[in-house]
């Protein structure tokens, strides 16, 4: 619960969201935040049994985003009142967030129409990612927006994934502010992103 308790507290999720919707700037939406980071000390307050795994192991790549297809979406849509279909579901995340927002738009083409990576981009070899691509644009969205900070230390991640999209001739947005990967970018990104969703 790391990564949900700082959006709580630091990223000013709550009020962000309030204030943007009490203005008429954003929609109504449900905000789900999942724990996509659960070694964290402060993710474990209910000391649930937990198995290690090793998130480099090939064989485990892509749990958590397999997960959130497979697990979350369904649970959220079954247990509270949304819309439930594709125009009305946005994935965001920042830092490692942001990877499983990427992966997830890739992996699962057509189950978000609003893709936000925020402070993340491509790592290492990635063979499969004209592909994957490919089939995330065939499959179509309504909003890419990746946003990233010039003295990020992810940054040239972040612009190798703006190149990728462009490569492949997906529309998108690449939103470059100064600074690197801190609280005070990403509370502006979620005020520029959240007024674009479910329009």
């Amino acid at each position: 619960m790391k990564a949900i308790l700082c959006w709580s507290t630091m990223g000013r999720t709550r009020q962000i969201l309030d204030n943007l919707i009490e203005k008429g700037l954003a929609v109504p939406m449900i905000c789900v935040m999942p724990n996509g980071n659960p070694n964290q000390m402060a993710a474990k307050p209910t000391q649930l049994p937990e198995s290690e795994l090793d998130f480099r192991d090939p064989s485990n790549r892509n749990l958590y985003v397999n997960s959130l297809e497979k697990d979350i979406v369904p649970y959220i849509e079954k247990n509270y009142r949304v819309i439930a279909d594709p125009d009305h579901r946005a994935i965001s995340g920042l830092s490692m967030g942001g990877g499983h927002t990427i992966a997830a738009a890739n992996e699962y083409p057509g189950t978000f129409q609003y893709i936000c990576p925020l402070s993340m981009g491509l790592w290492g070899e990635q063979p499969d990612i004209d592909e994957k691509l490919q089939g995330l644009k065939n499959a179509g969205y309504k909003l890419y927006w990746l946003a990233c900070g010039k003295s990020d230390f992810v940054w040239e991640s972040a612009k190798k994934l703006d190149a990728k999209l462009t490569e492949n001739g997906l529309e998108h947005t690449f939103f470059v502010t100064e600074g690197g990967h801190t609280w005070a970018n990403w509370r502006v990104y979620l005020n520029t992103f959240a007024p674009l969703l479910f329009k």
